[in-house]
């Protein structure tokens, strides 16, 4: 037996958490990508599982990140599941959970969200849009943008908020009239 499957086996038996398996991803992203069986019997054993390890999980993630254990039992966010990293920002502003450290961590790592960035500039214009194809258009992309003109907005930079809010519009107006 590989010494993973063991290690794991053990931590089931012992009730650790052990990282990438599946009461870890179901914690963090709250689903699993392989199942090796039901990870937690109920919510008050994954709660409890949080509450013993909340400190761990919270240090494996990026700044304007949070465990999905931690929307579902510390923010009683239940009736969505908050995984991706916009929609994880959203909830914390919507909770002024964001510190000014954290802030510009975000911003380092999400291009849209530096002050400093011309990120997106080619969605300033229908034209372009048109011009690239609709296939080239990031799924989430509008979403995103909405999020970048809210924190812009949040850190006093009224002018770059409107820009963004401008791009996500273009953008759904390439979507719509496509999809037309």
């Amino acid at each position: 037996m590989p010494v993973t499957k063991r290690r794991r086996r053990y931590a089931r038996e012992h009730n650790e958490l052990v990282e990438g398996s599946t009461r870890w991803q179901t914690l963090m992203w709250g689903t699993t990508l392989f199942t090796d069986g039901v990870p937690f019997a109920n919510d008050g054993e994954a709660r409890a599982m949080w509450n013993e390890n909340r400190d761990r999980l919270l240090k494996a993630c990026g700044p304007g990140e949070r465990p999905s254990a931690y929307f579902k039992f510390d923010l009683a966010i239940t009736d969505t599941v908050v995984c991706k990293w916009f929609d994880q920002i959203h909830a914390l502003l919507d909770r002024d959970l964001i510190s000014a450290e954290e802030a510009q961590r975000c911003e380092q790592r999400h291009a849209e969200l530096s002050a400093s960035t011309d990120f997106g500039t080619s969605f300033a214009s229908l034209n372009n849009i048109r011009r690239m194809g609709m296939d080239r258009i990031p799924p989430d992309l509008e979403k995103e943008f909405i999020l970048a003109a809210r924190w812009h907005a949040w850190r006093g930079r009224a002018k770059l908020a409107e820009e963004y809010l401008f791009r996500a519009a273009n953008i759904y107006s390439a979507i719509k009239g496509a999809a037309a």
